[in-house]
């Protein structure tokens, strides 16, 4: 493959591409052995009408190469040239014979050039992990318990109590009508006045299966930058069940890889210790993602994501009914877009590597905690979406940490293994 660059001013570079001949034949013969195959009226099996068959292959091979040919192999000369797009790419001439090479030109914007940011201007206030204590151990255990018991379906006419199992369905949205992100359920568990879904604890008690509640709640920390605001929620009560819960015992212990009760007891201390070191570690995350946008500042941008900010901003400050917010909306979109710049542009000069498997991990654990089919759910438009979420925050993760761990001079982890494929 050949490729030049040519800079046309600011943020915005022409690609010369040539792909050679032996790397396009089999998708020119493939493309050409399809369309052998095709029926026409009037016509033998193979034969077709003077000039059809080129004249199909040179149509449908440029389909090919502007959704697929030209895509692959512009990212990989993106790779190769250290580039870092910043816009959606624009075929401008796409050139190819059966018997010579593909030849395209694209026109596309760069990301800013930012260097390494300067580690010895960034702090982090370090916190010490508060030890775990017997009561909350036992907590834990009682949570192990009560994720095996066994559920018992009650009779059609009782309400939910206190340790019931309730199968939900629910939809969020803000007073202003606006849906709530990541506030929207179809047959999901949860226990009553468990730790699942907390801000229904008082409202759950006493409802039947089958019964629909329309209520106003303040959303809680969990909810992000929604946190605070009003919501209104529809739930309904799909479906009651009575919980059992197992004796603690050594065979009990065998399904979470301990062979004794006490052993049990140390896996979940371990296991409290390493969710405080990741708060911890969240918290330094914090600290020096807000210090890595003062050190940069406000940077100079490339004409599309400008434009696609100016849209989001213009849509959130409609569908909010606060269209005389757009400029403070603008800002904060243009924030996020520098912000991931400088992420992205640390991950490739740090050379950070991100293990996807641990995303898909996640997912699959997300789903299963709330009965859902993870190969189902995927397949859903938020399940896909929820996905994505998750890549990116491990992405971030992954970046802020490389960060934390040169400004307190710790040893750089070693690279996660490679990326598992999954369907």
């Amino acid at each position: 493959m050949q490729v030049t660059v040519n800079d046309l001013g600011a943020f915005k570079r022409s690609l010369q591409l040539e792909i050679p001949l032996e790397e396009m034949k089999p998708t020119y013969d493939s493309v050409y052995r399809q369309l052998r195959k095709t029926k026409l009226n009037g016509f033998r099996p193979g034969k077709f009408p003077k000039g059809w068959l080129d004249k199909r292959f040179t149509e449908y091979m440029q389909v090919q190469a502007t959704e697929e040919v030209i895509p692959k192999y512009f990212d990989q000369a993106m790779r190769e040239q250290a580039i870092m797009p910043a816009s959606n790419v624009s075929i401008k001439e796409v050139e190819f014979e059966r018997k010579a090479p593909l030849k395209a030109v694209l026109e596309f914007e760069i990301r800013p050039e930012l260097a390494l940011p300067d580690y010895t201007k960034l702090q982090v206030e370090t916190q010490e992990v508060e030890p775990v204590t017997e009561a909350e151990v036992e907590a834990e255990i009682q949570n192990l318990l009560k994720s095996q018991a066994t559920r018992t379906p009650k009779e059609d006419d009782a309400v939910a109590e206190q340790g019931d199992i309730a199968t939900l369905t629910f939809e969020g949205k803000l007073t202003t009508g606006e849906l709530l992100p990541n506030a929207q359920g179809e047959d999901v568990l949860a226990e009553i006045g468990g730790e699942t879904f907390p801000e229904f604890a008082e409202h759950l008690p006493g409802m039947k299966a089958g019964e629909t509640k329309e209520v106003t709640l303040t959303l809680p920390e969990s909810y992000g930058d929604h946190a605070g605001a009003e919501a209104q929620f529809s739930l309904t009560v799909n479906r009651l069940e009575s919980a059992t819960l197992p004796e603690l015992t050594d065979e009990f212990c065998l399904q979470f890889g301990a062979t004794t009760v006490e052993e049990l007891k140390k896996l979940a201390e371990d296991r409290l210790i390493n969710s405080r070191t990741a708060s911890v570690r969240a918290t330094y995350r914090n600290q020096v993602d807000e210090q890595l946008q003062t050190l940069y500042g406000d940077f100079e941008l490339p004409e599309s994501p400008m434009e696609q900010a100016r849209q989001q901003a213009t849509q959130r400050a409609e569908q909010d009914g606060v269209p005389d917010q757009v400029e403070t909306r603008l800002a904060e979109e243009l924030k996020e877009v520098r912000r991931r710049y400088i992420l992205d542009a640390i991950a490739l000069q740090e050379q950070v590597q991100v293990n996807t498997y641990a995303a898909m991990e996640e997912f699959w654990s997300f789903s299963q905690m709330f009965g859902t089919d993870p190969e189902q759910f995927i397949k859903t438009d938020y399940g896909r979406r929820f996905y994505e979420m998750i890549q990116s925050r491990k992405f971030q993760e992954a970046v802020l940490d490389r960060v934390v761990a040169r400004v307190l001079g710790e040893p750089l982890e070693e690279s996660p293994a490679p990326e598992h494929t999954h369907d």
